[in-house]
């Protein structure tokens, strides 16, 4: 990114991020806890809406396998922006572990992790509940969410798996009704 002196960004991204370009096609990229065009908006803490009453948590599903071979090595776990790696072998990742490194990307706060059984070649598929965010958004103009984050915020890679054949991993929702805002 730029240096503020050649950056034309507007009002110079509010001193609350960096912009990406000179001349006028330049756009800023806020830092965690703004948004707007030139990242000038704060944004305000976040929680479920006491009023509202019946709702679920956000609740996702993580499906790892392969065709063929045994997994090993890690997968790659992506949330808004932010990634951690995460063991191929599901024999060796019990859900409460799967929650703890879940809960090491900046926004979740809480999760639960219910690990389904392991397939033959050692993939599995991870329940994800969504117990609670962060009050104070990790978030910016790029990534964010109105408490109830679309499925293409969470990815799933396998670039780092270095054994078994076709290795998969496959982010799907899960449908619990109505979702906490």
């Amino acid at each position: 990114l730029l240096a503020g002196a050649d950056a034309r960004c507007m009002n110079w991204c509010s001193q609350h991020g960096e912009c990406t370009a000179t001349g006028d096609d330049g756009y800023c990229i806020c830092e965690p806890g703004y948004i707007g065009e030139d990242c000038g908006t704060p944004l305000c803490p976040k929680g479920d809406d006491p009023e509202t009453t019946g709702q679920s948590n956000r609740t996702i599903k993580i499906t790892t396998g392969a065709l063929d071979g045994f997994l090993e090595g890690h997968f790659n776990f992506n949330y808004n922006g932010h990634t951690v790696g995460f063991d191929a072998k599901a024999n060796e990742l019990a859900g409460d572990s799967m929650a703890r490194i879940l809960e090491q990307l900046p926004g979740l706060e809480m999760v639960t992790v219910r690990r389904g059984p392991v397939t033959g070649q050692g993939g599995a598929e991870y329940t994800v509940v969504i117990e609670k965010f962060p009050a104070l958004p990790v978030e910016n103009n790029l990534w964010n969410h109105d408490g109830n984050p679309s499925l293409s915020a969470f990815e799933c890679t396998y670039e780092e798996v270095t054994a078994g054949t076709y290795a998969s991993c496959i982010v799907s929702d899960v449908d619990v009704g109505e979702v906490k805002e």
